[in-house]
C-alpha cells in the first residue's frame, strides 16, 4: 500500500475539526508546479497514465473531446470508485477540475463516500514528467494545493466507528507544508452528523475562515498562549449545534433517576479576531436538559455577545496584573496616555456593546431568570461616543418547591438576608458634550425589591481631557486588588525592558507558590481596637484618592446619591439577631458604633466624615442616606478626599431622610 501523509487528529481543531479536515487531506490532489501554460485535459490524460486501462486502473467507458475527459465505471484499484470521473477545465479559470460522482474512497485510516466531488488543483501545468495511475490517486491522496467540495459526503474509519457525514462540505485553498501539518483558507460545511460514544451531534453549518499561522498554532497547542496575541482568525461559525444522548429511551424506559436530555446552540461565533481587537463573539440560543437523581434540570440563555473589542487592552490588563514583561509591545501600550487607548472618548470601555440575557435556569425547586444585562452606545460624528446606555433589566431568584434539593439551597441562603426571593432591576444612561468635555449620568437605578436601592446622577467636567495626561498603567495602579495580584503573582516573566521581575518557580514547585501566593493575599486581621467597618471606610477612602488621581483635570459640577432601605436592614438585622440570642435593635446599634464618632474625627478627609456619620445613622434607622455636591465653583476631583477641603467648598451635603 502508498506510503501516504497523515492528518493528526489532535493537530488542529480537536476531534470534529480534525475529522472533518482528514476527510479533505486524504483526497488531496496535484502539488502546484511551476509552467508556463496550463496543461489540456489530453496532457492530464497521457501525463497520469489515464488514456488506456491497466491491470489498477479500469473503466467501463470513456468520451475524450480537447475541453473535457469523462470516464464511467471507474475503478483505481481497490482505493478509489467512481460513477463518473470527469476532468475538465473549472469554470472561468485556468485550473484544472476533477470530478467524481457516486463515490468510494479508501485510504489507510479512513473511508469516503460521496455523491460528487470536485477538486480544482493550482497546478494548471500539469504533472512535470509522465506518471501512473496510482500516482494520480496518490496525488489525490497526498497533495492537494488547491480547492475542494463535496456533495453527500459521508467519512468512515476503518476502526468500525459511526461514520461522519456532510450534506456539503467546500475547502478553499488547502495545501499540505509536510510533517502532518494542513493548512487552508477557508471551510464551510453543512449538515454534519456524527456519533460517537453513545452521543449523536448536528452541525447545521460550520464555517473557519482565514487562520494565521498563529492560529494554525495556537488550535494545535504548539507554543501554547504565546500564539494568542498574534492569531488572527477572519471567521469561526458553528450554527444549529446539537448534541443528544441515543440512550435516554432506554434509560427511562428502565427507570433511570439520572439521564442527559440534550444540549444545543443556536450560533457561536468568532469573527475577525487579531491580537488588537475583535469585532465579535457571540453565543446564542443555548438550550439544556438534564434529569439528576429524579430532579430535572432546565437551561436556556438567549445570547451573550459582545462587539469590538479592544484585545490588546485587555493583553495588556492582564499582562500587567501577572507581571509579565516579556512582550515590549503591551509594555509600551500599558505607558500611552488612556487618550489613545480609549480613542472614542470618555466613555469608552473597550467594547462597544455588550449583552448577557434571556438566561433562565430551573430545577430542583427553585429557578433563575436574568432577562438582560446588556450596554450600548451611540457614536457622534467626530467618532466619539455621545451616549452610553444600559437599558431596564432585571434579574429573579424564586423558590419553587423548597422540599427539593436546588430549593433547600437557595431558600437557605436567602433566609441568610431575610430574603424569599431576589427581584433586581437596574438601569443607566449617561452622555458626552465633546465641545464642554462633560459626561452626565442621569437615570440610573439599581434596586432589589423589598431590601434596598440606590440611585443617582452626576454632572462632571474635564474627564477626556485628563486622559491625555495619565496612562493605562496609571488606571491599573489604582486598583488595590491588582497591585496586590502583582506583588503575589509566582508566575513573573522575565522582562526585556530592563526591569528586574523574579524567574518562575519550576513546574514541579508551582502547586505550592499557588497555594502560598493565595496565603499571602488573604487580607490581616483587623485590630482588636479597630472596627472592621470603620477600616473599611477608610480603604474606601484610600482607593476613591487613588482613582480621582487618574483624573488631574476633573471637576465636580454636581452629583447626587440615594441610598434606600425598602426593609432590607430590618431583615438583615432580624436575622443575625436571631442566630446570635439578641435583638435587632441590639443588632443595628452595634453596627453603627464604629461610625458613631468619625463627624468629630477631624483627621479625616470632610467626606469620609460626613458619609461615615450619615451611613451609621443609615444602618441604625434605616430611610434615605441622601448625598448631594452642589459647589458654587466647579472643584478638581482629587480634592473629594483631600484632608483640608470643606464641606463648603464641596459643596457637601448628606442627609438622613424618612421614605
Amino acid at each position: 500500500m502508498r506510503n501516504k501523509a497523515k492528518l493528526s487528529r489532535k493537530s488542529l481543531f480537536g476531534t470534529t475539526a480534525a475529522i472533518l479536515l482528514l476527510s479533505i487531506a486524504t483526497l488531496s490532489p496535484v502539488t502546484a508546479q511551476n509552467g508556463n501554460a496550463p496543461a489540456s485535459v489530453a496532457q492530464i490524460i497521457r501525463g497520469y497514465g489515464l488514456e488506456r486501462e491497466s491491470q489498477y486502473f479500469h473503466f467501463d467507458s470513456k468520451q475524450i473531446s480537447a475541453d473535457k475527459a469523462v470516464f464511467r465505471g471507474v475503478h483505481f484499484g481497490s482505493d478509489l470508485s467512481a460513477g463518473v470521473f470527469t476532468i475538465e477545465r473549472e469554470a472561468g479559470g485556468p485550473r484544472m477540475a476533477f470530478k467524481f460522482e457516486n463515490a468510494d474512497f479508501s485510504t489507510d485510516d479512513a473511508t469516503l463516500k460521496f455523491q460528487s466531488g470536485v477538486f480544482i488543483d493550482n497546478n494548471i501545468a500539469g504533472p512535470s514528467a509522465a506518471t501512473t495511475a496510482d500516482n494520480f490517486v496518490k496525488l489525490l491522496d497526498d497533495d492537494l494545493h488547491g480547492d475542494a467540495s463535496f456533495v453527500g459526503l459521508e467519512l468512515g474509519s476503518k476502526d468500525d466507528e459511526p461514520p461522519i457525514t456532510f450534506a456539503t462540505l467546500a475547502v478553499r485553498n488547502i495545501r499540505n507544508l509536510g510533517e502532518d501539518k494542513w493548512r487552508f483558507d477557508a471551510i464551510d460545511a453543512t449538515g454534519m452528523n456524527g456519533k460517537a460514544n453513545n452521543f449523536e451531534f448536528r452541525f447545521a453549518a460550520l464555517r473557519i475562515h482565514d487562520l494565521n499561522e498563529a492560529a494554525f498554532k495556537l488550535f494545535e497547542d504548539k507554543g501554547g498562549l504565546a500564539n494568542f496575541g498574534k492569531a488572527s482568525i477572519g471567521l469561526f461559525k458553528i450554527e444549529g449545534f446539537s448534541l443528544n444522548d441515543s440512550r435516554v429511551a432506554v434509560q427511562r424506559r428502565a427507570g433511570s433517576a439520572n439521564n442527559f436530555g440534550g444540549f444545543s446552540i443556536g450560533n457561536i461565533e468568532v469573527r475577525s479576531l487579531n491580537g488588537n481587537s475583535l469585532a465579535k463573539f457571540a453565543i446564542e440560543n443555548v438550550a439544556a436538559s438534564a434529569t439528576i437523581a429524579d430532579e430535572d434540570f432546565r437551561f436556556k440563555l438567549a445570547e451573550f455577545s459582545l462587539n469590538d473589542l479592544n484585545t490588546r487592552l485587555f493583553r495588556a490588563g492582564f499582562a500587567y496584573a501577572m507581571n509579565d514583561t516579556s512582550d515590549p509591545e503591551l509594555e509600551a501600550y500599558m505607558n500611552l496616555p488612556m487618550k489613545s487607548i480609549y480613542t472614542t472618548g470618555p466613555l469608552s470601555s473597550g467594547i462597544s456593546a455588550f449583552r448577557f440575557g434571556g438566561l433562565e435556569l430551573s430545577g430542583s425547586g427553585a429557578e433563575v431568570k436574568l432577562d438582560d444585562l446588556s450596554y450600548n452606545q451611540t457614536i457622534g460624528a467626530n467618532g466619539l461616543i455621545t451616549s452610553f446606555n444600559i437599558p431596564p433589566g432585571r434579574f429573579d431568584v424564586n423558590v419553587t418547591d423548597a422540599r427539593k434539593t436546588f430549593g433547600t439551597l437557595v431558600k437557605t441562603g436567602l433566609e441568610a438576608v431575610g430574603l424569599t426571593s431576589i427581584n433586581a432591576s437596574w438601569k443607566m444612561r449617561s452622555t458626552f458634550n465633546q465641545e464642554l468635555d462633560k459626561v452626565l449620568i442621569e437615570d440610573t437605578e439599581f434596586k432589589v425589591a423589598n431590601f434596598m436601592s440606590l440611585d443617582g446622577s452626576a454632572n462632571l467636567d474635564g474627564l477626556w481631557a485628563s486622559m491625555a495626561q495619565t496612562s493605562l498603567k496609571d488606571l491599573m495602579r489604582a486598583d488595590p486588588e491588582i497591585e496586590k495580584l502583582r506583588k503575589t503573582n509566582p508566575f513573573k516573566t522575565k522582562s526585556k525592558s530592563g526591569e528586574t521581575p523574579a524567574v518562575a518557580p519550576p513546574a514541579a514547585d508551582r502547586e505550592a507558590a499557588i497555594n502560598a501566593a493565595s496565603a499571602a493575599a488573604q487580607p490581616a486581621p483587623a485590630p482588636p481596637t479597630t472596627p472592621n467597618n470603620r477600616a473599611n471606610m477608610q480603604e474606601a477612602m484610600d482607593q476613591v484618592a487613588a482613582m480621582l488621581a487618574i483624573f488631574p483635570q476633573g471637576k465636580m459640577v454636581s452629583l447626587q446619591i440615594n441610598l434606600r432601605d425598602m426593609g432590607g436592614l430590618a431583615k438583615i438585622a432580624t436575622q443575625e439577631a436571631a442566630s446570635g440570642g439578641k435583638r435587632p435593635a441590639e443588632v443595628r446599634q452595634a453596627w453603627r458604633a464604629p461610625f458613631a464618632t468619625m463627624m468629630a474625627d477631624k483627621s479625616k478627609p470632610v467626606l469620609a466624615r460626613f458619609i461615615g456619620h450619615g451611613f451609621g445613622n443609615w444602618l441604625l434607622n434605616g430611610g434615605t442616606m441622601h448625598i448631594e455636591f452642589a459647589p458654587t465653583t466647579p472643584f478638581l476631583l482629587p480634592r473629594l478626599v483631600a484632608n483640608n477641603a470643606t464641606a463648603t467648598e464641596l459643596g457637601l451635603k448628606v442627609e438622613n431622610r424618612a421614605n
